[in-house]
């Protein structure tokens, strides 16, 4: 299963940007922020290091040059493209549903390409059907389904909307 990881990541405020010090402070940020999702540590430190190394090329000024929104984001976006990356392998992550882990799922999946083609209403329809479906699905965690199940999902919403 794939998942969408989500952890409590905060921009650092150091003077240099990406030294040795301000990358191990930004690892330890997220392997402590990821705690209470990765238990395993050598998972939690594989996620850790795969993040930082995505947040340089993402953030080449550095965490504090984006809102803690825009870097939420970033965040959330490394985290699903470890979880598709082979480096995943056996990764597990437990991440509950939270209202602001839901506000980033909603956003990516009203940006995704498979949607990309409907208008702003079908799109919001199809959001709200594909959340609804992840939590019947994972009522105690933002587990995504492998690409096959998450494929049903969206043909069983493209049933109850009526859209084909």
């Amino acid at each position: 299963m794939t998942f969408l990881g989500i952890s409590s990541c905060k921009p650092q405020s150091h003077g240099s940007v990406w030294t040795k010090e301000y990358e191990q402070n930004a690892y330890n940020d997220i392997y402590k922020g990821s705690s209470n999702v990765i238990k395993d540590t050598v998972q939690r430190r594989q996620f850790a290091l795969y993040v930082v190394k995505k947040l340089k090329l993402e953030l080449p000024n550095g965490t504090e040059s984006v809102s803690a929104d825009s870097l939420q984001r970033v965040f959330a976006k490394a985290g699903a493209e470890y979880a598709e990356s082979n480096d995943s392998n056996n990764f597990t992550m437990d991440v509950p549903w939270t209202t602001s882990g839901e506000k980033i799922l909603r956003e990516s999946l009203f940006n995704s390409p498979t949607l990309q083609k409907l208008d702003k209403n079908l799109k919001s329809k199809y959001c709200d059907c594909l959340i609804l479906k992840l939590k019947e699905t994972n009522p105690n965690s933002m587990l995504l389904p492998s690409d096959s199940t998450f494929l049903k999902l969206i043909n069983q919403c493209k049933t109850k909307i009526g859209t084909k």
